[in-house]
């Protein structure tokens, strides 16, 4: 059985194929000049790679760079990512290859090596090996020798470029429902035992009664006629699903959209107006009770900083000066005032909201600077196109896993045959944003040379 930590530990050794697979694909493209490539329409065309960015999600990101639950950006610590006046120096690839190879070859391990690798890149145990966890935490990285050294001037933190349907969506919105619950509990719930669990009740209860069916006047009508807002059925169980255990990173049900959650954000200022008003009052008016206090005035607060970030973070019409300065400044303003709301700690004594997703809201400001609005690099289009032709197709076949994967096949190639004749039919500068299988987080463009 394999061992849960060290050198041969399921994450450790995951992280080595991966960057083995990497090193055999690029080594067929580092140092190549333009080839001659027959496309998918059939003519071929000289054409040269060239790279661009990582596009996904913190997991993506984590395998490249060999790093787990830090920021890709710059060297800040956990219990900081809420600080807002900490100026961290910023992550280099340069940097990091000096440090993992110094501590492989016993840097902290007395000058005995723990990791050592061979001519092909193969990584073998070192005679300090047993020591593989301790000096992996002190580099802050798994000992691996990164696929992407190969290529000169290619630094993967600098290329990173966040998918706002990962990063936001996903991340950061449903931690903000995490800890909206979190206040309650702590405050009212606590404090008044017969309101224990009303929270999610009368949450859940106010989302129903906005985006669900009303009678009247002898009809019936749908919520979304009156919001002009349609929300799945189980997203409008995201309170109870997050409120089952507060103490567990939140995550929401697979099938729920990320359109979802963004509508949810939407509805989170109307939903939690007043909320405990009436049971507050009435158990301050009882003599002798001690004084409780409503949060949901500064519940609303925070998600009105965040629903304004967020509408000047997905812009697509550009972003000048002063909105690059305003998007800064919003997100400084909601760490502030998540510290000040939430102010509890998760088991490793880090904010509730200090999380690795939140924290790079602080780079959005820098990260527009460098590839322009966001909203282009998101991969919502893409997995939803893989959810339909693939995931939801292969489970209606009965010919098993293998007509799965055929259908995965085909439909990656249809998906790419329609991109590839788009980008050709107009101007040909960046051909073509290709993920492989889907699911990496490594981008090739190319570009055709007549």
């Amino acid at each position: 059985m394999r061992p849960k930590q060290g050198f041969e530990a399921l994450p450790s050794r995951t992280m080595n194929l991966f960057h083995q697979c990497f090193r055999l694909l690029l080594s067929e493209v580092v140092g190549q000049g333009p080839l001659d490539i027959t496309w998918s329409d059939g003519i071929s065309r000289t054409s040269a790679f060239f790279l661009g960015g990582i596009i996904g999600d913190q997991q993506e990101a984590d395998r490249v760079t060999c790093q787990f639950g830090v920021c890709h950006r710059c060297h800040v610590k956990r219990a900081d990512f809420l600080e807002t006046n900490l100026h961290a120096p910023q992550r280099t690839t340069w940097a990091m290859k000096k440090a993992i190879l110094e501590a492989a070859e016993g840097k902290y391990s007395r000058g005995r090596a723990v990791v050592t690798w061979d001519a092909d890149g193969g990584r073998h145990a070192g005679t300090a090996v047993k020591g593989y966890d301790r000096v992996r935490k002190i580099v802050g990285a798994h000992l691996v020798q990164n696929a992407f050294w190969l290529l000169h001037g290619f630094c993967s933190y600098q290329m990173c470029m966040r998918d706002p349907m990962h990063q936001i969506d996903h991340g950061v919105i449903v931690f903000v429902l995490r800890a909206i619950l979190w206040r309650y509990v702590e405050t009212v719930e606590n404090a008044v035992p017969a309101l224990a669990g009303k929270a999610v009740e009368k949450l859940t209860a106010r989302l129903n009664m906005v985006l669900g069916k009303r009678e009247a006047f002898g009809q019936v009508f749908k919520g979304m006629h009156d919001t002009m807002m349609q929300i799945s059925k189980t997203t409008r169980s995201a309170f109870q699903q997050i409120g089952t255990n507060l103490r567990q990173t939140p995550k929401l049900h697979s099938c729920i959209r990320c359109t979802d959650i963004r509508h949810l954000l939407l509805l989170l200022p109307l939903i939690c107006h007043d909320l405990f008003s009436a049971e507050v009052s009435e158990h301050n008016a009882i003599p002798g009770n001690a004084y409780v206090e409503d949060p949901s005035r500064e519940i609303v607060m925070v998600c009105i900083i965040l629903l304004k970030w967020y509408h000047l973070y997905r812009r697509s019409d550009g972003h000048d000066t002063d909105d690059l300065a305003e998007l800064d400044r919003l997100a400084r303003l909601f760490f502030e005032k998540c510290k000040e709301v939430f102010p509890y700690k998760n088991g490793n004594d880090g904010w509730i909201m200090g999380t690795d997703k939140v924290h790079f809201m602080i780079h959005a400001a820098s990260e527009i600077m460098k590839w322009g609005s966001l909203i282009n690099c998101s991969a919502e289009t893409v997995e939803s196109t893989h959810k339909g032709w693939v995931k939801e197709q292969g489970a209606n076949t009965n010919q098993g896993p293998s007509a799965a994967k055929t259908m995965m096949k085909n439909s990656s190639r249809k998906i790419a045959s329609m991109e590839l004749t788009q980008a050709i039919a107009g101007p040909v500068e960046l051909i073509l944003s290709y993920h492989f299988n889907l699911k990496c987080c490594f981008c090739i463009f190319f570009a055709s040379f007549y």
